[in-house]
């Protein structure tokens, strides 16, 4: 009987420890320096990576809201992770002026500490042969269909504790105390 309530605490223990490490909790809502490490790039050009700058993050009720880099143009955009959704989603981009092209983007949460957190990001490019339109649209746009990989990675440089929040004003991400 002592062995098999050592066992059921154990897988309990695991079970507490899985979930946690797929809880954002230790994101915080604040600035975050992001840097872009490639992964896997089968795309002409190369896709972005190194520093990017200050981003804002906001966190709360099981979602984490990120400053991520936009493919179809050339500032950052923002995406919704979900505890509901596993902290992953995706989006389909069609490439206008490119009938049958588009671009199929997917972010996942990765491992998360007091001091940052990572961010799976994965790029999939249709549909693009013969179709120049698609880079005087999009700057960043491969010359050919391809795949790319890259992980964002986000250091935290400042926390906005409540009742401050995260602002951007003229491209200038900072904590607002109103």
């Amino acid at each position: 009987m002592h062995r098999s309530l050592v066992t059921l605490v154990i897988f309990a223990l695991l079970g507490i420890g899985c979930s946690a490490a797929h809880e954002p909790r230790d994101v915080a809502t604040g600035i975050y320096d992001l840097r872009v490490r490639g992964e896997v790039d089968a795309c002409s050009p190369s896709r972005a990576t190194g520093e990017m700058g200050l981003v804002g993050i906001v966190a709360g009720s099981g979602v984490v809201n990120v400053g991520v880099p936009d493919v179809t143009s050339l500032a950052m955009s923002r995406v919704s992770l979900a505890a509901t959704a596993g902290f992953h989603t995706e989006a389909i981009t069609a490439i206008e002026g490119c009938e049958g092209a588009s671009v199929r983007r997917a972010w996942t949460l990765l491992e998360t500490t007091s001091s940052g957190f990572g961010l799976a990001m994965t790029e999939e490019w249709t549909g693009l042969a013969g179709c120049a339109a698609a880079r005087d649209r999009m700057p960043a746009a491969p010359e050919s269909d391809c795949h790319a990989e890259r992980v964002l990675e986000y250091r935290l440089m400042e926390m906005c504790e409540a009742p401050c929040s995260v602002r951007v004003s003229a491209g200038v991400v900072s904590c607002t105390c109103d």
